[in-house]
């Protein structure tokens, strides 16, 4: 069978899969190729994962189990969905107790490009009382560090990843590609919300939560 080529302008998509409870927690990340000479989607797979796959992790429930990772070129000549599970099995590394399972932790990404289509979030599944703060929000001053030396290097920063066939160094750009205009648009900014998100109304848990009169 033949292998897939990247090539200069490609862009991939890689999703990660969490578990716990009996839900998953799916993140969607998009990447462009800015410099190759001769590496394949086959050949970079494994590293890639090991790269991105458990970052996620860092800001979930030691309860919470790593599934493996998704991967595909979208632009141009899509390819058909590519899965790596040599990471597995790992779990999360927060420790506290499991804040409940649509609960989530939003990174906000923005890039040069105005509107909607040049801007993203990412919600970081299964987060405990590890992250949550007195007012019932982040607590940025435990979560901040995780998202700076971890999660931001590996997923919002460009990287190098090695084709184990041919020793090529790929070099991939993190940024937001929007589907309906297939554009892609490089990350410039990234923020970690200081309120959680629900699956019934983003950010509302913590919000209602008044803060105390001194």
């Amino acid at each position: 069978m033949a292998e897939n080529p990247l090539a200069v302008g490609d862009v991939v998509e890689a999703r990660t899969v969490w578990w716990m409870d009996n839900q998953l927690g799916v993140n969607t990340f998009h990447w462009q190729v800015s410099a190759v000479v001769n590496a394949t989607i086959e050949g970079v797979l494994s590293a890639f994962e090991g790269a991105t796959g458990l970052a996620v992790g860092s800001l979930a429930s030691a309860n919470a189990e790593y599934r493996g990772m998704q991967f595909r070129r979208v632009q141009p000549n899509p390819t058909a969905m590519f899965v790596s599970k040599e990471a597995m099995p790992a779990n999360g590394g927060l420790p506290g107790t499991d804040l409940p399972t649509q609960v989530s932790t939003i990174v906000k990404k923005r890039t040069a490009h105005a509107g909607p289509t040049g801007r993203g979030r990412n919600y970081f599944p299964f987060p405990t009382t590890h992250l949550l703060g007195t007012e019932g929000n982040v607590d940025l001053a435990v979560a901040g560090p995780i998202f700076d030396g971890t999660i931001k290097p590996a997923l919002f920063e460009p990287m190098v990843v090695i084709d184990f066939q041919t020793n090529d160094g790929v070099v991939f750009e993190p940024g937001v590609w929007s589907r309906r205009t297939t554009a892609f648009h490089p990350i410039t900014q990234t923020e970690l919300n200081e309120y959680f998100a629900t699956q019934r109304k983003r950010g509302d848990f913590g919000k209602q939560n008044p803060k105390p009169v001194l």
